[in-house]
């Protein structure tokens, strides 16, 4: 018997021969009980198994074109990098402080070392000045 099965941590799909106690993810290395995994398809026949499993993927993958064509007409979850977006607060707000610039790219996830870590840089190669704790892109 061979059984499609999902990775509990990282999602990856595997065929697994036979009912074993355990098995062990091929990506993120997690051991499992295998009577705890999710069982997509069950078959006698191997190459059926390989077949269901390439159509789960495909499935997959289809569902995640479609978010991110969905997320691009939107203008959502665009493809600005986070360096990118330390640079726009830098320019879209007036003298920000670094606390400024810290909110408003934690708006879109970055995280504030990152943002310090990119202002440093920024400074020391002369694109950004600092005045009073106010930065101006130049």
């Amino acid at each position: 018997m061979y059984t499609v099965v999902g990775c509990p941590d990282c999602g990856t799909l595997k065929i697994v021969d036979g009912r074993p106690e355990t098995t062990r993810c091929p990506r993120c290395g997690r051991r499992s009980s295998f009577e705890k995994l999710r069982a997509f398809y069950r078959s006698e026949d191997l190459d059926a198994a390989r077949e269901a499993r390439a159509r789960l993927l495909a499935d997959r993958s289809d569902d995640a074109t479609s978010a991110a064509g969905e997320r691009a007409e939107s203008g959502a979850g665009g493809t600005t990098g986070r360096r990118e977006t330390v640079l726009a607060a830098l320019r879209d707000l007036d003298r920000p402080t670094e606390a400024e610039v810290i909110e408003r790219a934690g708006e879109s996830g970055v995280p504030a070392d990152y943002v310090r870590e990119v202002i440093e840089k920024l400074r020391r190669r002369g694109e950004v000045t600092e005045t009073d704790g106010r930065y101006r892109l130049l």
